[in-house]
Order: C-alpha cells, then structure tokens, then sequence
C-alpha cells in the first residue's frame, strides 16, 4: 500500500479490520457524484489489492448502481444482510442491527438465576461501538453489585436481585432488536458505501 500515493490505498489501510474492509465515499450533495465515486474506489481498490496478491470479493453497497457494476464483475455479496464486524448490515435499507446470540436466558427459569447466568448473557451482547451502552452498562453495574454482595457463581440469587436482574434482562433482550439507520451521523442522505 506505501507504492500506492492514493486516496483509495489511504482508505484500505485505514479501514480493514482482519478480512472486512469497511468504508465508505464522502457525501456530496449530487448523488451521480457520490456513485461515481464509490465505483472508482470499488476499481481502484480491487487493483490495489490484486497487485499485491489479493483478492477482494464479497462486495456490498447501499447504492443500486454500484450494485449492478459489482454484480456485473461477479463480487457481489447475494445477501442483503452482510454480518460486518459482530454487526449485521442491511443494505437494501440501509441499517445496522446486532447479532441476535442468545446467552443463557433467565426467563427459562427465573427462580434459579445465578451469577454466572447474569454474565453470560450480558457478555452475549456484543456492541463494538458502544451503541447499546446505555442498557448495556446496567448489565454491568449488577454484576458488580453480586460481587459486592459476595454472591457465589451457582448460587441462586435472592429473590430481590432476580427481580432486578430479570428487568435488566428484558431490557438487553430488547436491545438486541434495536434498528440503527448506518447514516445516523451523517448530515446529507446521498451517501454511499
């Protein structure tokens, strides 16, 4: 990538994660010009990458032109909903949600709750970027809670921290169906990835 003196090779390097490169064009009020440029970089980032020996494939977008043109050279991921980093991506609607793993559920049983089914399920949330703290972080002030109150890892817990817990739980339960628009942040609605 140091060969390359561009914008595009500056965004790989910046916005690959393992085997996901996650990025996206900057906005611009014409939408022939953001799509314009998502397919210049989409080109020039397989180039790139072909000339060091590697194949980017699995392409996905949010904009139906650069779709057809991804379609077109045989990279395009057929789903509509791309697992991206812990995360499940909508594209055809443009939206994140969270992937939906199932920790120990305590309303299974909600008279025998222990600590060890309190953390497994919260650690069952996975938020990379924190969208979901604010439930989240209640899972984790409880837990800290059980282990002031020296509570052992198989020991039921009394029946006041289950009635806690099992709100706590509702509420991480619900936040998993949480449906964040990707473009939250961004002013102009022309943006494209």
């Amino acid at each position: 990538l140091a060969k390359y003196k561009s914008t595009a090779a500056q965004n790989i390097q910046n916005n690959i994660y393992v085997d996901n490169l996650v990025t996206g064009v900057s906005t611009s009020s014409d939408q022939l010009d953001c799509t314009q440029k998502a397919i210049n970089f989409y080109r020039e980032a397989n180039t790139i990458l072909h000339d060091a020996g590697f194949n980017l494939r699995s392409w996905s977008t949010n904009d139906p032109s650069v779709r057809r043109i991804i379609k077109s050279d045989c990279n395009r991921d057929t789903e509509t909903v791309i697992n991206l980093l812990g995360l499940k991506w909508h594209t055809s609607d443009d939206y994140i949600t969270f992937t939906n793993k199932s920790g120990a559920s305590t309303e299974a049983n909600p008279t025998l709750i222990t600590k060890r089914d309190v953390l497994k399920q919260s650690a069952s949330l996975f938020d990379p970027m924190g969208l979901l703290s604010p439930v989240h972080v209640q899972a984790k002030i409880f837990i800290q809670q059980l282990w002031s109150h020296k509570c052992t890892w198989d020991e039921a817990l009394s029946p006041a921290l289950a009635a806690q817990w099992l709100q706590i739980s509702a509420e991480l339960i619900s936040a998993r169906t949480t449906m964040i628009n990707r473009k939250y942040f961004i002013c102009s609605p022309s943006d494209v990835v």
